[in-house]
């Protein structure tokens, strides 16, 4: 069974995937899985919309699987996002629930930074690095570029 073990999530992984480095964004389960009997072991721990990190490939006993063909032991970590928050919740080692805005101003130049790839709305992430700079927006007096850690 999949579990965290005091330094990451261990899954199964494509051979091609597991790589230390190799950085993918789960969308969920693939109906082809439903009935292996891996299942367990490759998604138990994985959150749809979380990006994800291999750190290490702890086996290279390989396992039979209808998606990829063959697939390996791996260690993985949920990849840390940059991010703008507002300036008042930019606070290091906070732990904040992330809002997503309404915002459609594709003009704004912090737009991508506050859409980051990988984060949920309404999910609690720990603040774990600030930057001193300062984001004008409209919604807020200033946003703050900071890296969030899912918790």
């Amino acid at each position: 069974m999949s579990h965290i073990n005091g330094m990451g999530i261990l899954s199964l992984c494509s051979i091609i995937e597991a790589n230390v480095g190799y950085t993918f964004r789960f969308i969920g389960i693939p109906t082809i899985c439903n009935e292996c009997m891996y299942r367990n072991v490759c998604f138990e721990k994985l959150k749809p919309g979380r990006l994800y990190r291999v750190v290490s490939v702890r086996s290279n006993r390989k396992f039979p699987c209808k998606l990829h063909g063959e697939v390996v032991l791996v260690e993985l970590e949920e990849v840390p996002i940059e991010t703008a928050i507002p300036a008042r919740q930019a606070i290091r080692d906070a732990i904040i629930t992330f809002r997503l805005e309404k915002c459609y101003d594709k003009t704004c130049p912090a737009f991508d930074l506050c859409h980051a790839e990988g984060l949920e709305d309404n999910a609690k992430y720990r603040v774990v690095e600030v930057y001193g700079d300062k984001i004008p927006c409209r919604f807020y007096e200033f946003k703050s570029r900071v890296v969030l850690k899912p918790i």
